[in-house]
């Protein structure tokens, strides 16, 4: 005999069978091998003193990787074959002042996250393409000076948790 029954809970109290069968169709209870224990017991128990339920934790985890998937595993996907796929990652942080030229970024035929920089200037000699290319992600820096060249809303789309971006002309 099977520990395991596969009687239909009833609903929640306020909730009709056919209400209920409609939300848990969405749902799907998976067993996932190979995660580190620790990791595992230190997400469950920061999920749990947030008051959250765990499958909505991860659902919410989850979401937010497949809208950023590239950035998340960009080695793992199709356009990662075109070109990027032997580029490796850097990270440059924690400094006062930094500019980046077109330059800087080809030859070091890496891609780049920068965090924590107090005046970030992306030199205006940075195209569209090269900026796709070399740069993965801005963060947590103070300013970001952009070239006018860049459609804001592309640029703005790599960056988050930046207190004024400014737009340089040249």
């Amino acid at each position: 005999m099977s520990d395991h029954d596969d009687t239909p809970l009833p609903p929640p109290e306020g909730e009709t069978e056919d209400d209920y069968k409609l939300s848990n169709s969405k749902l799907k209870n998976v067993t996932i091998r190979g995660v580190n224990s620790h990791t595992y017991d230190e997400f469950s128990r920061k999920v749990r003193d947030l008051e959250l339920n765990l499958g909505d934790a991860v659902n919410k985890m989850m979401e937010d990787v497949l809208a950023d998937f590239d950035d998340a595993f960009p080695d793992l996907t199709a356009r990662a074959s075109f070109g990027r796929f032997h580029m490796q990652k850097a990270s440059i942080a924690h400094y006062n002042e930094l500019t980046i030229t077109k330059r800087d970024l080809e030859e070091s035929n890496a891609r780049f996250s920068f965090t924590h920089i107090d005046k970030l200037v992306i030199a205006n000699d940075v195209t569209r393409e090269v900026f796709e290319k070399y740069i993965r992600s801005i963060s947590h820096c103070r300013r970001v000076y952009i070239p006018a060249s860049l459609p804001k809303l592309f640029v703005l789309s790599k960056m988050f948790q930046i207190d004024e971006i400014i737009t340089d002309d040249g």
